[in-house]
């Protein structure tokens, strides 16, 4: 399991079907989830606690070439210097495939 954490963007590919942490290190009003894969679903999770299952209920699929934007959930976490941040983590599963997670603030949903 990868945990990748930036402030605004992360861009990432997935290593076969392990699970990675998508951190974002500033609070944002929405998750931007981009599947950038043309065939294979990614699944995800939210809570920042729950590692997605393929089709599993509280897992949220995200179809190929597929964006979904989610509200952000505000959680509480530690970073790699040890202190603790408010922050939010999207898990992302899918077998191998490149995918984004971004924050977006409120007026560029509205």
């Amino acid at each position: 399991m990868a945990t990748i954490p930036n402030k605004r963007s992360i861009n990432a590919t997935l290593t076969s079907t392990t699970v990675d942490r998508a951190q974002l290190l500033q609070f944002w009003d929405w998750c931007e989830i981009v599947n950038h894969d043309t065939t294979t679903t990614l699944y995800t999770t939210d809570d920042g606690a729950t590692d997605p299952v393929a089709g599993a209920e509280g897992s949220i699929a995200v179809l190929p070439g597929e964006r979904l934007i989610v509200p952000a959930r505000a959680l509480t976490t530690s970073i790699p210097d040890g202190s603790a941040v408010i922050c939010h983590e999207i898990r992302v599963l899918g077998n191998g495939g490149t995918y984004s997670v971004n924050g977006l603030p409120h007026s560029l949903n509205a």
